[in-house]
């Protein structure tokens, strides 16, 4: 669980481990004044064993895991704010998504286990009530839906499973304990085997209906943004020209997901826009607000594959009539990275990777030879290893900086005297990463 104070002290990490599992806020929602935190709990990766089913050590973490789960405490968590009445969650209930409305009624989807499968319901909380109004949704399995206010409305809406395998998208609204389906009807009808789940969905003040559709930049053919007037048929919102809002250059990310060896993975993109895929919308202020997703990348030259769309945020508000270029999530995953690193000590866990200052950024053009030979530097035993060599920022400063990674705490040691050999000046070790300016050498 990461946590933001805003207050100059960046990312920090909570540890909220209990036993085999540990703890997560699903979602965050206001009331009263009061900042709500939905704390719901899966298992710790940490612990999980990831093995064949059969082996010893997968069953007696399964079973620990599903014991814990039966006792988990799900519930409402005050974080912040005013005094506010905390709603209660009934008895078997478990969350995965709350908003609140403009009146003070607050919403919850949540999963049942019932005589078979799973149910999804829908919990409502009067202003200021603690106890929960159960509401039976329309629908068949509810495979796989979320939960978006608008005003005094909300909204359930994803995708619908039959029973039979068959998904289609699904939307349904209310208020209170009203909540009739909307049918979804598009003038494209997906292929079978295509995910048409509704990503995001919002009801304007006049009661006209907009969705963007799109689970993943795979589902060809299917129009990511459609509006409903509030007498007519489901319409295709038209899209503006996306072809000039991105460099096709663009192609180095923040390795979040610690895919490679290396901190920053040069990635392919297709050509023009690509797919499209409706990522979010929502109603604030008046407006309409939609996320565009364009277009995907596919791996480095490790083979690595990973889909990292562009994103553009479009809106129906005349000032913000032209698209905005969204930050990658990359650039968040780097904040967190380098928050939760600060300070640490390299070698230790979580700091196996870190980075190497070698100095100014200027010693790429002054010192090229003296840079190639930093990257190559290694063991035969892989006890530690320079990954990647290029020029970055760090706390304001461009600087010369070499991806390295060890196996163990004693050998960065080493590393840091077989570079200062090289370099003649013995190089500041920090755990952080800077943001890339460009890369200079690659092992």
């Amino acid at each position: 669980m990461y946590r933001n104070r805003n207050q100059g002290r960046g990312w920090e990490l909570l540890d909220l481990r209990k036993g085999p599992l540990v703890a997560y806020y699903a979602t965050f929602v206001a009331r009263d004044g009061a900042l709500l935190g939905l704390r719901s709990w899966a298992n710790d990766p940490e612990q999980d064993v990831f093995q064949f089913e059969g082996e010893p050590g997968a069953e007696a973490y399964a079973r620990a895991a599903t014991r814990a789960m039966a006792r988990a405490d799900h519930r409402f968590v005050k974080l912040a704010g005013a005094k506010a009445a905390v709603p209660k969650l009934p008895a078997g209930a478990r969350p995965f998504a709350a908003v609140s409305g403009s009146d003070g009624t607050l919403y919850a989807l949540a999963r049942e286990q019932g005589k078979g499968d799973e149910t999804v319901v829908l919990l409502v909380w009067p202003p200021g009530a603690t106890a929960a109004k159960r509401v039976v949704l329309p629908g068949a399995k509810l495979a796989d839906v979320s939960l978006a206010s608008s005003g005094e409305w909300a909204l359930v809406f994803g995708a619908d499973n039959d029973g039979q395998g068959t998904r289609t998208s699904y939307l349904a609204m209310g208020r209170g304990t009203e909540w009739p389906a909307v049918p979804v009807i598009t003038t494209k009808t997906p292929r079978s085997d295509d995910p048409v789940a509704i990503t995001g969905a919002a009801r304007a003040e006049d009661g006209e209906l907009w969705v963007t559709i799109g689970e993943h930049s795979m589902a060809g053919g299917i129009h990511p943004l459609w509006r409903k007037p509030s007498e007519g048929s489901w319409v295709e919102v038209p899209l503006p020209r996306l072809e000039g809002w991105f460099s096709r250059d663009e192609t180095i990310v923040f390795d979040a997901w610690g895919a490679s060896n290396h901190p920053w993975l040069e990635m392919q993109r297709a050509q023009g826009t690509g797919a499209l895929r409706g990522n979010a919308l929502v109603w604030a202020e008046g407006a309409v607000w939609a996320v565009i997703e364009i277009g995907e990348a596919y791996g480095d030259d490790s083979g690595v594959y990973m889909q990292v769309p562009r994103s553009l945020l479009l809106s129906t508000r005349p000032a913000a009539a032209a698209p905005v270029t969204l930050p990658p999530s990359t650039q968040m995953h780097l904040e967190q990275h380098n928050g939760l690193r600060a300070g640490a000590k390299p070698g230790q866990r979580g700091c196996e990777g870190f980075t190497l200052v070698l100095g100014p950024a200027s010693l790429a053009e002054q010192q090229p030879k003296l840079v190639a030979a930093v990257a190559t530097l290694g063991t035969d035993r892989g006890d530690w290893q320079i990954t990647q060599v290029y020029v970055g920022e760090l706390d304001d400063v461009s600087v010369l900086a070499a991806a390295a990674r060890v196996t163990a705490e004693r050998s960065v040691a080493e590393l840091r005297g077989a570079v200062t050999k090289v370099m003649g000046v013995e190089p500041t070790v920090d755990c952080r990463v800077p943001t890339l300016e460009r890369i200079v050498q690659k092992p």
